[in-house]
């Protein structure tokens, strides 16, 4: 694998082709690209195995996004806990508004609504 392949894979996550394009086309050190990025030297070392991996078909490339492998778990007791906490923060409408407004994000309007009515009632 030559740089200038490496440098064209498309599978590389973000920071694996910020690392290797610092390495190769900056010609940097790696404790210097570390002390640039905020990183450990470890995590560099990493970066650049992995990119060297993905593009060598070893790993499969990355998709470039992030995602939650555990899905949310309304558990038996979730509904109670949130009914408690509305009631707890309704001196603060503001509060309760936008917490009533991440359970509906989360959980759908449905959820929101039935939680606002048992805490008001």
């Amino acid at each position: 694998m030559t740089p200038p392949d490496l440098l064209a894979f498309p599978g590389l996550t973000p920071r694996e082709r910020k690392v290797v394009e610092m390495r190769i086309r900056d010609g940097l050190r790696a404790h210097i690209i570390a002390m640039r990025l905020g990183i450990t030297l470890a995590n560099v070392r990493e970066a650049l195995a992995t990119a060297r991996k993905r593009a060598a078909g070893k790993m499969k490339p990355s998709t470039g996004r992030a995602t939650n492998a555990q899905a949310m778990v309304m558990d038996a007791d979730w509904f109670p806990r949130q009914v408690a906490y509305v009631r707890q923060i309704a001196a603060d409408p503001d509060h309760q508004t936008r917490y009533l407004r991440g359970i509906a994000i989360c959980w759908g309007q449905e959820w929101a609504d039935k939680v606002e009515a048992a805490a008001n009632g």
